[in-house]
């Protein structure tokens, strides 16, 4: 059988209530900020990474062309680093090394643009 609250309990139990009522929407909307913001950071966190690992891929990818000497394929992927990924470091050293390759195979204009866009 339940006991009644005593005085001192209901009135404890009366201020709780007073306080939920007056703050309790801004704090739940507080938590649901703060939760969304949180979210929204490791959103974020995952997003570059990812970003990261395909331009690490694709300059994996062109370091392959260029051990192979394969200009026309290093110039290809270099183009799609600058594309994809332009605000990236594999980006700018795609270039350079695209420009490399496309130097030793004697391909000079397409090495002056390659190392034009590096600049």
């Amino acid at each position: 059988m339940a006991t009644s609250l005593d005085l001192q309990e209901q009135e404890q139990l009366d201020a709780l209530k007073a306080f939920w009522n007056q703050y309790g929407n801004l704090i739940t909307w507080l938590l649901i900020a703060v939760l969304a913001a949180y979210g929204g950071w490791n959103g974020w966190q995952w997003y570059q990474r990812d970003q990261a690992a395909k331009a690490a891929a694709m300059a994996d990818e062109l370091d392959r062309a260029a051990q192979a000497g394969d200009a026309a394929r290093a110039g290809r992927i270099a183009a799609d680093l600058r594309e994809r990924f332009p605000g990236t470091a594999f980006a700018a050293q795609g270039a350079l090394e695209a420009a490399r390759v496309q130097h030793d195979k004697g391909q000079a204009d397409a090495a002056r643009a390659s190392l034009a866009w590096a600049a």
